[in-house]
């Protein structure tokens, strides 16, 4: 095999020596034809696989397999927005889900966090305008560097939040840390102003700007509201009765 290959290659070699010297006229044309045909030849491959090969493994701006469900015991279910009404085994118990969208270069993958999957089945997927300066968890003497965005994807998505379950997730798939029950993460932002939040706290992204929620507010303020309503209402009984 070695020597046949060796043949070829030497025979090659020869007629090609032999055209170059003896017909020179011939053999520029020659090269001339073939470097045009090679040419029209890739165009066509190219043009054959955007055509009918490229839309197998992407339509519109949404990638297949572009929903990936967290579970509580660990596991993800990955699956797809367009199979998921067909699909029989999707969980219904899990901690959030992420979509996955391409933006309109095609380049890079955008995350949007939900906390259940919308009932309309309508997935927004809308960057922010401006991107954190660091990010930075911190846990005991411990201090991780964490990225919500690199050159292929991007958590820098409107209405994302940022929880102590997704940012347990970001650490345990970056750097394969379990995030401790007590943790502060600190946030140098667009602005160059330092922000902090904890595990009872969340980080809530929005177009133009963020906003950090603590946990339990509005069922405090609701509580708040109701204890007021009763006092008003024992009140107005001990009125009417007295009169």
């Amino acid at each position: 095999m070695f020597f046949l290959t060796l043949d070829v290659i030497l025979f090659i070699f020869l007629l090609n020596e032999c055209g170059r010297t003896k017909y020179p006229e011939l053999y520029e044309q020659i090269w001339i034809k073939l470097l045009y045909h090679s040419l029209y030849l890739y165009n066509m491959i190219e043009e054959f696989h955007d055509k009918h090969i490229h839309p197998h493994f992407e339509h519109d701006d949404i990638i297949r397999n572009n929903l990936e469900l967290i579970l509580d015991d660990g596991d993800n279910y990955i699956t797809d927005t367009e199979l998921l009404s067909l699909d029989q085994n999707t969980p219904t118990d899990y901690k959030f889900a992420i979509y996955i969208q391409l933006n309109d270069a095609k380049t890079m993958r955008k995350k949007r966090i939900y906390k259940s999957l919308p009932d309309d089945e309508v997935y927004d997927c809308d960057e922010t305008s401006y991107k954190f300066i660091l990010v930075e968890v911190k846990y005991g003497d411990s201090t991780i560097k964490l990225n919500f965005d690199n050159v292929k994807t991007t958590y820098y998505v409107v209405n994302n939040e940022f929880n102590s379950d997704v940012i347990g997730y970001l650490l345990a798939k970056e750097f394969d840390i379990e995030l401790p029950e007590q943790y502060t993460v600190c946030i140098l932002d667009q602005n160059v102003s330092r922000v902090e939040f904890n595990e009872r706290q969340i980080l809530r992204l929005n177009k133009d700007d963020y906003e950090i929620i603590t946990v339990g507010n509005s069922e405090n303020d609701e509580s708040e509201n109701d204890e007021s309503e009763t006092d008003e209402s024992e009140t107005d009984e001990s009125t009417s009765s007295n009169n």
